[in-house]
């Protein structure tokens, strides 16, 4: 059995700690790499739902709602999966930097989910403007000079575009959250002290 002793003392290693007849055992420090690697995967599996829908949602927000508000609505969007999952890392791991990479992760994974799922629909599902880029009509002696056009100027350029917003904006956004929880962290343990 295992008493915390007032001479317990931590260390590199692990922590030192005395059982009942004061005989000196060690105990590794635990680490939490299982966590954060889960907490990784589901940040990559929200991104991944979040593209999906997001590619749905910008047909459907294309209404006749005025450009001020459709702007807001489409790139306000974006902002729902970041900011709990930004305030939940910070809480987390404590980290301005840790989470400006999950903001920008989570973001990345989506745009890139995102024009995969476009490709998919021209070539395989088809799309009503873009017959000629369905599977079906592979035979054509164009289809792969136009279908190669599409990917790397449509989806390639996409991707890129968005992706280098996805990785300042959402670092940019998870440092300030990182920042603002750090903040709000000291104040509340200065209160407690006082």
């Amino acid at each position: 059995m295992l008493l915390v002793h007032p001479y317990n003392e931590e260390t590199e290693e692990g922590r030192l700690c005395y059982n009942n007849d004061m005989e000196l055992n060690t105990t590794k420090k635990q680490t939490n790499i299982g966590g954060s690697k889960k907490r990784w995967l589901v940040y990559g599996l929200i991104g991944l739902v979040f593209g999906l829908f997001d590619y749905f949602f910008q047909q459907a927000a294309q209404s006749d709602a005025s450009p001020l508000v459709r702007v807001m609505i489409i790139y306000g969007i974006w902002l729902v999966p970041l900011v709990p999952i930004a305030l939940y890392e910070a809480r987390r791991s404590r980290s301005e930097l840790k989470t400006a990479l999950v903001c920008a992760f989570t973001w990345s994974v989506a745009i890139i989910v995102y024009y995969l799922y476009m490709a998919i629909e021209l070539i395989i599902i088809g799309k009503d403007t873009r017959p000629e880029l369905h599977l079906s009509n592979s035979s054509d002696p164009y289809y792969w000079s136009n279908l190669g056009q599409v990917l790397s100027n449509d989806m390639g350029g996409g991707i890129l575009e968005w992706i280098t917003l996805a990785l300042v904006g959402g670092g940019l956004l998870g440092l300030c959250i990182g920042w603002l929880n750090k903040a709000a962290t000291r104040r509340k343990i200065s209160e407690e002290k006082n």
